[in-house]
């Protein structure tokens, strides 16, 4: 059990270093709020809280649902098509889609070896 604490320590810390070297590159640039994906995600945590019955993501989806569909007419100021896209920046969103993927393809095994009582 001492081992997955450290691993979800350095994985935290992964993650906290990772946004603050994406903030201070981003530091100077005005984004404007993406109310379709507000609105995506609103369901997104909506469908998840329910059947976890988790009070908190219940509230917050039913939040991000109502913020994006009242800011419907916006919707497609912030649309971007992948063949629209900088090459800089679709390597950037490859690069973090693979290491998604891959810290996905690790917690599923560590989850597995933990289960089996190997960890």
């Amino acid at each position: 059990m001492d081992t997955i604490f450290w691993i979800i320590v350095a994985i935290l810390i992964i993650a906290v270093i990772l946004s603050a070297i994406a903030l201070y590159v981003n530091r100077k640039r005005k984004v404007k709020t993406d109310f379709y994906g507000l609105f995506v995600i609103g369901i997104l945590w909506l469908v998840i809280g329910v059947p976890l019955n988790n009070f908190a993501m219940i509230v917050l989806g039913a939040i991000f649902f109502v913020v994006g569909l009242v800011n419907n007419r916006h919707w497609k100021e912030n649309r971007k098509n992948w063949k629209k896209l900088k090459k800089k920046h679709m390597i950037m969103i490859s690069i973090i889609a693979a290491l998604s993927f891959i810290l996905l393809i690790a917690g599923l095994v560590i989850y597995y070896l933990v289960q089996k009582g190997t960890v």
